[in-house]
């Protein structure tokens, strides 16, 4: 077998032999003869028994002894009694009926783990897009091509990482106390916040093809199935994990890594109808180009998060192809700890945990996300739900299809962090393109919770078909925030609370004597509603027009906008 690693720190991936993945799903003597067989290793080694007896002892010399070296456990069962940790380079192939099983509760029955071997603090603020001349006080401890990350204290949400993210050193002055990196910075980075610079030594090159990881399920100490930490260059493929309480696969820290075409089922804490921590995938500290693909879950609380509880914010992921079957809280998931994120051609059906106040579809929380063509069914509260992380930032949500929400399809809400507020502001939103059908509420909803530090702005709701809402078909309102400059252009609004009374196709609803300003509502199709087109407050809907939407409505076309705002818009009343 030929396998190529990048050098060590670099960005370089790993390069597998194309026929490794099917050799997978083959049978056992189509695998045996591309590695070592632990149930016959070579000497000095013990073998390994796959009779359902503990063989942790025996399996970790191995992984332990022949780093670089292709593992291959056969069918069978394997019982393991301690967490099994993997050096670099290790490569384990598993049978599809070759089962790791833990016989006590484990934190995780196999890991890989980095380190943190050095700290130093900066000696000034670091604006978001530095790249080179970043003083510290002790540039000594860092080498060229180093694995850094720069973290302070600041933290969005209470629960949630610190701010942070991951970098190559690219140039070093030790007589300056001056370091140069690879990237420009994603965010800033305060020195009142106690930012530091921690350089990270990563294990390299680790991955695991088939198998099935098995926990004991609810109940007692037992975090994840596989703990990957501050690892660069991982894949998981293929293999299916059951029966953890909090996670099935927790990945911190970590680069360039891909979980692909892996089956989770019953991931869940303390019973599958309350679950509010099961994850099947984590991302969480710093986790950043790394992808997980053509996944499945049932069971589950959610089928991807990104959260954590250290430093760090996952970017630059992407999560797509996925399908996931009655998740309790929500299909896919961030929490503040995320940005730049592609959510795309995801299959989500159902969420059940309304009570708990996130029973949604996607669940996003952070700056600069991407969420087109997924199809969500039946989730007990929204579809999508996107808010505010502390970070400016934009959404583009296009090309997606909900049906039968129990309250909102899509909602994008900017809202308050809970700690510390430094730049809370969403701007640059896109929602386009989408079908939301049968929701219990709104169809579409743009929510402005507050304008600490500015308004929503640039808004653009474009071609969306939205039908058979129970309140409102496309609703831009607020708490106590303003929202400016956008357009609601080119949709079709059918059948909005099939005439009920105070519902609208389209409605501008400002509140607690703040505006919304600078809106263009145009070319809309608006049938079946109480109103087509509403402004619940004239006064605070200031420099905007409507006009050249075609209405049909029960009581009115266009109601309570200034005479001056509106134009030509042909209107129906039946």
């Amino acid at each position: 077998m030929s396998v190529s690693f990048g050098r060590k720190n670099t960005k370089v991936g790993f390069f597998v032999d194309s026929d490794l993945v099917q050799k997978v799903d083959n049978a056992n003597e189509n695998i045996l003869g591309i590695g070592v067989n632990v149930l016959y290793p070579p000497p000095p080694f013990q073998h390994v028994s796959n009779d359902g007896s503990d063989v942790t002892s025996a399996l970790q010399a191995i992984i332990t002894n022949m780093s670089g070296s292709t593992i291959v456990l056969p069918d069978g069962d394997y019982g393991i009694s301690s967490t099994l940790d993997c050096p670099d380079n290790t490569t384990l192939i598993l049978a599809y009926r070759a089962r790791l099983f833990t016989t006590k509760f484990l934190d995780n029955i196999l890991q890989c783990k980095g380190s943190v071997t050095g700290t130093t603090a900066l000696s000034a603020d670091l604006p978001m897009g530095s790249r080179d001349g970043i003083g510290v006080t002790d540039a000594s401890i860092f080498s060229v091509g180093d694995l850094i990350m720069i973290r302070d204290n600041y933290r969005p949400e209470t629960n949630q990482p610190t701010r942070g993210e991951m970098h190559y050193i690219h140039a070093v002055d030790a007589s300056s106390n001056t370091i140069d990196i690879e990237e420009p910075t994603w965010d800033t980075y305060q020195v009142s916040q106690s930012a530091c610079i921690d350089l990270i030594t990563p294990k390299q090159n680790f991955r695991i093809f088939g198998g099935i990881f098995e926990g004991l399920g609810v109940g007692g100490n037992q975090y994840s199935g596989l703990l990957i930490q501050n690892v660069v260059n991982f894949r998981i493929v293929q293999a299916k994990v059951r029966k953890w309480a909090r996670r099935g696969i927790s990945v911190s820290g970590s680069l360039f890594g891909k979980i692909d075409h892996c089956y989770f089922e019953d991931i869940y804490d303390t019973n599958p109808n309350n679950n509010p921590t099961g994850y099947a995938i984590e991302f969480s500290c710093g986790t950043q180009w790394s992808d997980v693909v053509y996944c499945s879950a049932i069971r589950v609380s959610k089928l991807w998060d990104a959260s954590g509880s250290g430093s760090g914010f996952s970017r630059f992921c992407n999560v797509e192809h996925n399908k996931v079957y009655g998740a309790n809280r929500g299909g896919i998931s961030t929490h503040a700890a995320a940005s730049h994120i592609n959510i795309n051609d995801n299959d989500i059906y159902g969420s059940r945990l309304a009570e708990m106040g996130e029973g949604h579809g996607i669940f996003v929380r952070g700056a600069n996300m991407t969420i087109t063509n997924n199809r969500i069914y039946s989730p007990a509260e929204y579809g999508i739900e996107c808010q505010s992380n502390g970070s400016i930032g934009s959404y583009n949500i296009s090309g997606n299809k909900i049906y039968n929400a129990g309250q909102v399809g899509i909602r994008v809400a900017q809202r308050d962090a809970e700690t510390l507020t430094i730049a809370n502001r969403i701007h640059d939103i896109n929602i386009q393109d989408n079908e939301v059908d049968l929701c219990g509420q709104d169809g579409i909803l743009v929510y402005a919770f507050t304008d600490t530090n500015g308004a929503m702005s640039n808004i653009n709701v474009h071609g969306n078909t939205v039908k058979h809402q129970g309140t409102y078909g496309i609703r831009v309102a607020m708490s106590t925030g303003e929202i400016d400059d956008g357009a609601i252009s080119d949709n079709i609004v059918q059948f909005v609370g099939d005439s009920t009374a105070g519902t609208a196709s389209i409605a501008l609803k400002p509140n607690a004597g703040k505006n919304i300003s600078g809106f263009l509502v145009q070319g809309n199709r608006c049938l079946g509603s109480e109103t087509g087109i509403l402004s619940s407050d004239s006064t605070h809907v200031v420099g905007s027009y409507v006009n050249n939407n075609l209405i049909k409505a029960k009581v009115a076309g266009v109601s309570g906008f200034d005479a001056s705002q509106v134009g030509t818009n042909p209107t129906t009343i039946a």
